[in-house]
């Protein structure tokens, strides 16, 4: 919701180009040096160059952005993620997101929109993220719980096209060797 209003802010995601994003590729690479302890393995923490080409990687960049109903022109970023291609069919998520958390239920919201670009307009079948077993690496699995994510492993969740499929009541019954 709007602070000053009350009213639900408008969330929206969208494509990460350079050069017309690269002042939101810079909030981004500033929001990981202020936590270098989640964000040191990121391709270009240390090179902002090599951040501003998911090419380097075979990755997509996204954007989630916000405004106030009553400035609908004014958009700021909340969160940025990428999608990296990780062989068949298959992407590992990444979330960058301010020090200051930002509005966990606006990010919850966009997942929807999420999920059926990365199924439905780009075909990949699984999603998945993976973090070290570390005491700051927390929130984040916390935050794949919420997105509804399964744990198959002690670090890794994955999110899969069947069960994007009955989120949305379009199947009920997983195929021959699919398993919850």
């Amino acid at each position: 919701r709007d602070a000053a209003n009350g009213r639900r802010a408008l969330i929206r995601l969208r494509r990460m180009e350079i050069p017309a994003d690269r002042r939101q590729y810079s909030a981004a690479w500033l929001w990981m040096q202020a936590r270098p302890d989640l964000y040191r393995e990121n391709l270009g923490f240390a090179d902002f160059g090599d951040f501003c080409k998911p090419e380097l990687i075979d990755a997509i960049d996204l954007l989630i952005e916000s405004a106030s109903p009553d400035t609908p022109e004014q958009w700021s970023p909340l969160a940025m993620c990428s999608l990296v291609y990780r062989g068949s069919r298959t992407c590992q998520f990444s979330l960058i997101l301010p020090p200051k958390l930002p509005n966990i239920p606006a990010i919850l919201a966009i997942l929807p929109e999420l999920e059926r670009l990365y199924f439905e307009d780009l075909g990949f079948t699984t999603v998945y993220v993976s973090w070290p077993a570390e005491p700051q690496f927390l929130t984040p699995r916390r935050l794949a719980g919420k997105f509804g994510w399964r744990q198959v492993g002690d670090w890794r969740y994955e999110f899969t096209i069947i069960e994007y499929l009955e989120r949305r009541n379009l199947v009920t019954e997983k195929p021959t060797g699919q398993s919850s």
